[in-house]
């Protein structure tokens, strides 16, 4: 029998996953965190052991499955809620689940059960993808909205307290942008997509890009990803 990996081969096992393996959502667990304001942003985070993640870790209903490579041949799938086998596809899927109401990723693996309809998808380098999402928010035109302001915050890895103390204003004011009760003003929104460009340097962030956010209201947005051999690209 296997011996058990110890606390510190673990933690590496499970970062290596996030960074370069493969987390399967259940449509239910998809549910559950949906109904707890929990994203898969927040998943990444406590898997990855990101600062602010302690908060989440007995709220989060880690339904993920974490694995390497593709399921859609010599693997049968079994619903979790009714047992019956599911059938593998690739589909785009709406990616609601990261915070953003305007993300589809592009062909990517979704088993679906015949039976009871209950779903499962596979969404490989899901840090990548998150960090890809992240600066093409940073990169849009028009002012932040608060669902982007609160997936830029959570992508970062902090907190509300923590964010507000790198912002220099109070948790009472970041909970003011992200819940829609005070727009975020320029300034404000220009540091935020700063700190997202300086924690991961993007090669074409241009900061004539700032010029753009005057903008009074969020501007609209659609962002398609896709998944190839160098990675997640955005896609037209």
């Amino acid at each position: 029998m296997e011996e058990p990996l110890d606390p510190t081969k673990a933690r590496r096992r499970i970062r290596a996953i996030v960074k370069t393996g493969e987390l399967r959502y259940s449509g239910h667990a998809l549910k559950e965190m949906k109904n707890d304001q929990l994203t898969t942003v927040d998943c990444c985070n406590v898997l990855g052991g990101s600062d602010g993640a302690d908060v989440l870790r007995d709220r989060l209903p880690l339904r993920a499955v974490a694995g390497r490579g593709h399921r859609l041949e010599g693997m049968t799938m079994r619903c979790m809620v009714c047992g019956t086998p599911m059938k593998a596809g690739r589909e785009n899927f709406k990616y609601n689940a990261c915070g953003l109401p305007y993300v589809t990723l592009v062909n990517v693996e979704v088993s679906r059960c015949p039976k009871c309809g209950e779903f499962e998808v596979a969404i490989p380098r899901s840090e990548e993808l998150h960090r890809v999402i992240a600066h093409a928010v940073a990169r849009k035109p028009g002012r932040l909205g608060a669902s982007e302001i609160r997936f830029l915050r959570k992508s970062l890895g902090w907190s509300g307290a923590d964010f507000a103390a790198h912002m220099g204003v109070s948790p009472e004011t970041v909970s003011r942008w992200e819940g829609e009760a005070q727009r975020m003003g320029g300034t404000a929104d220009r540091l935020l997509r700063l700190m997202i460009a300086s924690r991961e340097p993007a090669r074409d962030y241009s900061l004539d890009l700032l010029q753009q956010v005057g903008a009074k209201k969020a501007a609209g947005f659609r962002l398609g990803l896709k998944v190839a051999r160098t990675g997640w690209q955005a896609v037209a």
